[in-house]
């Protein structure tokens, strides 16, 4: 090649190849030639590709994760993009599942006539539920959470049903909330208030 101007042997199993003057100056031209498409292969409409990323809760405030989330998937999709791909950018919006639910249901429930439509204890332990329509009961989770007693969450959903409150078992929390899970006596509890019919047409709440 005329881009190379000697190659030598440097040791058992290494050689330096040396290139010469041509092999700069011609990539300088393809760069000022290509401009910002230099380095890019042509792409493939058989290799397609999706990258989703951000995807932050709408339950939840936005954080710095989400930030960083932002700046890596979008640097990813350029990459594969500028390989070739077919690639495809997608903020995946979480407006299904068990949170939703719950956020879309409380908010239904405080535009009820209740006296305590929603009420979130973080207490070790109360004396009466009276007023309070649904019951939200869940450990901490992360590296310093507290432990949670099994009999203190029984004994809240005893006052619930003495009290004929909706009682919702979130988790158990811990350092691996995925693996002590959320069930609670072997099953799940997602019990969900009575939403009262408002006076008037129904009204829709988009977020």
């Amino acid at each position: 090649s005329r881009q190379l101007h000697h190659a030598e042997i440097a040791g058992p199993g290494f050689i330096n190849f040396y290139m010469n003057q041509v092999a700069l100056t011609t990539v300088v031209k393809d760069i000022l030639y290509h401009g910002d498409k230099y380095g890019h292969i042509p792409q493939d409409q058989d290799h397609e590709v999706t990258v989703e990323f951000v995807s932050a809760n709408p339950t939840g405030p936005l954080h710095v994760g989400h930030g960083r989330g932002a700046a890596y998937g979008a640097s990813l999709a350029s990459i594969l993009q500028a390989a070739g791909y077919m690639v495809q950018r997608e903020y995946y919006v979480n407006d299904n599942g068990r949170q939703m639910d719950i956020l879309g249901r409380s908010l239904q429930v405080r535009a009820g006539q209740y006296k305590v439509p929603f009420t979130r204890y973080r207490i070790q332990s109360f004396q009466r539920l009276t007023f309070v329509d649904w019951a939200i009961v869940g450990g901490e989770s992360g590296p310093g959470a507290r432990p949670m007693l099994q009999e203190w969450v029984l004994d809240v959903q005893k006052q619930c049903r003495r009290n004929k409150t909706a009682f919702f078992f979130k988790q158990w929390g811990g350092i691996n909330r995925k693996k002590t899970g959320r069930l609670l006596k072997g099953r799940a509890w997602d019990q969900m208030p009575d939403v009262p019919q408002l006076n008037g047409p129904q009204q829709t709440l988009s977020l």
